[in-house]
């Protein structure tokens, strides 16, 4: 499969829904679309091979997708989604976690595990999707880093979702340059996000220790206070009492 192209152009309004589904599943992977306006709705999705690596571009008004349980079982081979949102902010949830990534970020969806993506605004996306063994060999546990918003402005991040586009828009048709491009943007993916996860579990280690200090401070200055609780202390800290625990 070397370009596929798909289109709810010429369709009727009432086959749009039922077409759409069928496309994100053979694209992607099974998953719940919810539709604002399923007569009106319009999309378009280019897809592509580079190896062991696809590429796509999607462009849609707003919809919602949702991996559920019932996807998952019987799947034998674990896939990852990186998307790359070019017009308005996508919101995602999994592994209760809950991110808004806007135009300039990426983030990485595990397919193993059910979520829940959607954006309120027509939307062009530009997505990755790439096998869990594929990127373990060049990064450690990448299940660590799903629903984290990763920097797609700046530095290698910046040169990633960079050459992401410009691949989609103009890769050759020649089958040894697609292998070597997927393969090259495998190897920017890993550096990118290896990099950013060392930044951002310094940043979360700092503020974990920030909130620790004034919560031990709030408990001593109240160790006589018979109203001491969790409650009162993730209040003082301004934190949930779910963070304190």
């Amino acid at each position: 499969m070397n370009f596929l192209s798909h289109s709810t152009t010429n369709l009727p309004a009432a086959a749009r829904a039922g077409h759409w589904n069928s496309v994100i599943a053979e694209t992607y992977f099974p998953l719940q679309l919810t539709f604002r306006d399923a007569a009106a709705f319009n999309g378009r999705l280019e897809h592509q091979s580079l190896g062991d690596l696809s590429l796509s571009r999607l462009q849609t008004e707003p919809l919602q997708y949702e991996r559920h349980p019932r996807h998952i079982a019987g799947t034998s081979e674990e896939q990852y989604l990186i998307t790359i949102p070019r017009r308005s902010p996508v919101e995602f949830r999994q592994l209760g976690r809950e991110v808004r990534c806007d135009p300039g970020s990426f983030i990485i969806e595990r397919g193993d595990e059910p979520y829940r993506f959607s954006y309120q605004a027509a939307n062009d996306l530009c997505v990755l999707k790439v096998a869990k063994p594929v990127l373990s060999n060049r990064l450690r546990n990448p299940d660590r880093y799903c629903a984290q918003v990763f920097n797609g402005r700046d530095g290698l991040g910046g040169l990633f979702t960079t050459m992401a586009q410009h691949v989609q828009a103009q890769a050759p048709d020649d089958k040894a340059a697609k292998d070597l491009l997927g393969r090259q943007l495998i190897e920017l993916l890993s550096m990118t996000i290896d990099r950013n996860g060392e930044t951002t579990e310094v940043a979360q280690s700092s503020i974990r220790a920030a909130h620790l200090k004034r919560a031990t401070e709030v408990i001593r200055r109240n160790l006589s206070n018979p109203e001491l609780s969790p409650d009162l202390v993730a209040d003082a800290c301004g934190i949930s009492k779910r963070y304190l625990h």
